[in-house]
């Protein structure tokens, strides 16, 4: 479809004509992110839930009433023990494994992870969340520590790289759940 629609000599006299084929990489890679984790997960007891709005979290003092939604990308669901645990996970579409994580995407992720924590995760310092990016096969991803002045651990950010064409490849192969970074946030 696409090789038919290019222009073979952008210096050839005449008129030619030609169109623009644009894609959002940001919410096709979420979704592709997405979709892999809903395979990857099935059965587990972790239910994956996409773009889930909620106005519970910033709240207008002394009414308590909603301010602003938040909207992670994913929120992984589980049950145990402590009752409901959901782990944000953000997906980027940037290069990470070539540069540091921009540290917007450290701050939105970070609110993620401490609005999310339950006080039993906050005690066991397991407030974390994750940042799935497209990288190339051999890049190891990047872990960062946010600590309190005082020095205990508010949170752990994650960042996974995904690769995409080892992910291709699983899909047609039919073993997603066994792509190292869906095992990862699988462990959470």
């Amino acid at each position: 479809f696409l090789r038919a629609q290019a222009v073979s000599d952008l210096y050839a006299p005449g008129s030619q004509g030609s169109f623009a084929f644009l894609l959002d990489m940001n919410l096709l890679f979420e979704q592709f992110v997405t979709r892999l984790l809903e395979e990857a997960l099935a059965g587990s007891g972790v239910a994956v839930r996409a773009q889930v709005r909620d106005r519970t979290i910033i709240l207008e003092e002394p009414l308590l009433r909603p301010y602003a939604g938040i909207v992670p990308d994913i929120l992984l669901e589980s049950v145990d023990g402590l009752g409901r645990r959901r782990t944000p996970v953000d997906a980027k579409y940037k290069l990470y494994d070539e540069s540091k994580l921009d540290p917007a995407d450290v701050y939105q992720t970070f609110f993620y992870a401490y609005a999310y924590a339950r006080d039993a995760d906050r005690e066991q310092d397991q407030v974390r969340a994750y940042i799935l990016y497209p990288a190339t096969a051999g890049k190891g991803g990047t872990r960062l520590l946010v600590r309190q002045d005082s020095g205990a651990i508010s949170a752990r950010i994650i960042a996974i790289p995904v690769d995409i064409a080892a992910a291709l490849a699983a899909i047609r192969e039919r073993r997603v759940a066994e792509l190292p970074f869906t095992r990862m946030v699988a462990a959470g």
